[in-house]
């Protein structure tokens, strides 16, 4: 079984903490939902382009991956419109940083 630490119980760590912990712990990968209090993924600071090869080479180095990114994205929402462009932002930025899964929900009723 592969097991992966989620950054939702943790979206204020700074990336650093978050990948020291996930490797400390002997994790597989990274579920991204938020990172120093960013919760839109394609945001993230360490991914951007000016620093993402290097998170991307840090993360693959490892032997760790981004195992999904956890979008906010809910398309029985009040604005689906709205949750499908982040469902699609997500979609692209997954593409992107090699993550195979993207989490959106279809209600906002657990």
């Amino acid at each position: 079984m592969k097991l992966s630490l989620s950054t939702l119980g943790c979206p204020g760590w700074s990336w650093n903490e978050i990948f020291a912990t996930a490797k400390d712990l002997g994790m597989n990968g990274i579920e991204v939902r938020g990172v120093a209090n960013e919760m839109f993924a394609p945001a993230i600071p360490v991914f951007n382009q000016g620093k993402r090869m290097e998170t991307m080479e840090r993360i693959e180095k490892s032997g760790m991956q981004l195992s999904m990114l956890t979008s906010g994205a809910c398309l029985g929402g009040p604005d689906p419109e709205k949750y499908m462009q982040e469902a699609k932002a997500y979609i692209d930025f997954a593409q992107i940083v090699k993550s195979p899964y993207v989490r959106v929900m279809v209600s906002s009723v657990p």
